[in-house]
């Protein structure tokens, strides 16, 4: 078998299954006693030196620890091998997303997208528009908080935090931080160090 047969066959996955025999609707308990069966015979402590019984165990077990997982076998399944990889890299959640936006028709989105907006991060097609993007920035788009509340506070000015900035340099408290004139009745000096 080829090197491109084996691809075709590890993207409609298919390769796992043959790695140990089994078909492809296989039960557990009969992936488990493939697996069995096979590692015993291709065991690298039964075939001290062996390279290639060595070789043949690691794929079996990698086979088995697929396949015996669910979730797994499920993207397996799904999307051959090419989805326990995106899902390694990208979280199972993801996997779906990238496999439709890695589709002819997910390109021809992010394409249109980029061609009516401008914008080409592919960000517009996840938000709604290109609109709502950009004016989110500038305070258009910003949602208002539900009622009883409070807005949230305003960010600083770059104008507060210089000035903050050059307090501090001096020694000065941040005018956020109180001032305490004379010490609380009732409490002690603060101890020398």
């Amino acid at each position: 078998m080829g090197p491109k047969r084996e691809r075709a066959l590890s993207a409609e996955g298919q390769s796992l299954y043959r790695e140990l025999g089994v078909e492809k609707g296989a039960s557990p308990a009969q992936i488990r006693a493939a697996y069995r069966r096979l590692a015993l015979q291709h065991h690298p402590d039964k075939n001290a030196g062996s390279a290639a019984a060595t070789a043949r165990f690691q794929a079996l077990s990698r086979a088995h620890a697929v396949l015996s997982d669910a979730r797994s076998r499920r993207l397996y399944d799904r999307y051959g091998s090419e989805g326990l990889r995106v899902a390694a890299q990208f979280g199972e959640e993801n996997a779906a997303l990238y496999f439709a936006l890695a589709s002819p028709a997910g390109r021809a989105l992010l394409l249109l997208c980029g061609l009516l907006t401008g914008c080409w991060c592919g960000c517009c097609c996840c938000c709604g528009c290109c609109c709502h993007c950009c004016c989110r920035c500038c305070g258009a788009w910003t949602p208002t908080p539900p009622e009883g509340e409070p807005a949230p506070a305003p960010a600083p000015s770059p104008q507060d935090l210089e000035a903050e900035l050059r307090a501090e340099a001096e020694g000065a408290p941040p005018s956020h931080c109180p001032t305490v004139s004379r010490q609380p009745a009732g409490t002690a000096p603060p101890a020398p160090l």
